[in-house]
């Protein structure tokens, strides 16, 4: 079976974990999507796209984002043990982990 070929527009895996931790940061330091928006010239809009990974962040915009957020761009791509998640993610992770293994037998299934 062929495998759908992944967009260059869609969010990855990468793209979902940038997004999280502009949240993350954003909400560290108080500040409004709104707030971030202005200072790098962008609408609230499409902050909140970013946040959650609908749209993918250019380099440039990155760069822009991290200066106004006071992190190097560095810190976007760091991994980072033990790391709060989204209450989505966390809802993938437990749907993930309550999947039989492939080849396992549901309970009361037959072979």
């Amino acid at each position: 079976m062929a495998t759908k070929p992944i967009s260059p527009r869609s969010a990855n895996q990468i793209d979902l974990i940038i997004a999280e931790r502009l949240r993350m940061r954003r909400t560290e330091l108080g500040m409004s999507q709104a707030a971030l928006a202005g200072l790098v010239g962008i609408t609230f809009q499409q902050i909140q796209k970013y946040e959650k990974g609908a749209n993918r962040i250019a380099a440039s915009r990155l760069f822009a984002i991290a200066r106004v957020l006071e992190v190097p761009l560095t810190s976007f791509f760091e991994p980072v043990k033990d790391a709060p998640r989204s209450a989505k993610a966390k809802k993938r992770g437990a749907r993930k982990a309550a999947r039989p293994a492939s080849g396992a037998r549901a309970p009361g299934g037959k072979s």
